[in-house]
């Protein structure tokens, strides 16, 4: 038996393989109010036939929905422990059991990855490992800020081979 492609989830359709569910689902979050909708495969003739009924279902919902409050594509509201975006505190534990706090920071210089940095506050200070991780924080969001605002280079296509046809010279 042949095996069937299935494309991949895209922006706010998730793919649901599990023992009892195969579809797409519809995801899309609003001022704090989630809706959801799933198209299972087996309701419509094919996977990509519950695709496309969650593309049009996604389509629907993103023309009626008000736009997203943060267009900047990185969080901006705190969920950590110290009140402020991408940074938190957290305890590391040496090779002696003793355990050491750290203020560890997380940033995204671009979609599709992360990058981290910690800092001790046996050497910084509670405030000072803070400040250090708020400064470091801003210099990788404002990189990712100046080459979204960049224009972006054109790439030039390959310059095709062309093979040359060598006529031997009989003497």
């Amino acid at each position: 038996m042949p095996s069937r492609y299935i494309p991949p989830s895209t922006r706010n359709i998730r793919r649901i393989d599990s023992a009892k569910s195969h579809g797409y689902q519809v995801h899309v979050e609003r001022d704090g109010k989630v809706i959801t909708k799933h198209f299972a495969d087996s309701r419509y003739r094919s996977p990509a036939e519950a695709r496309k009924a969650a593309m049009a279902y996604r389509d629907q919902v993103l023309a009626e929905a008000p736009p997203p409050a943060n267009r900047r594509g990185y969080r901006t509201v705190a969920h950590s422990n110290t009140g402020e975006v991408g940074i938190s505190l957290t305890y590391m534990t040496r090779r002696s059991g003793s355990r050491a706090p750290y203020i560890t920071v997380s940033a995204s210089p671009y979609p599709g990855k992360m990058l981290g940095r910690k800092f001790s506050i046996e050497r910084y200070g509670y405030e000072g490992a803070v400040a250090e991780a708020k400064a470091w924080r801003a210099e990788v969001l404002q990189q990712r800020e100046q080459q979204q605002r960049a224009p972006q280079p054109t790439r030039r296509a390959r310059p095709t081979r062309r093979t040359q046809v060598v006529e031997s010279q009989a003497d």
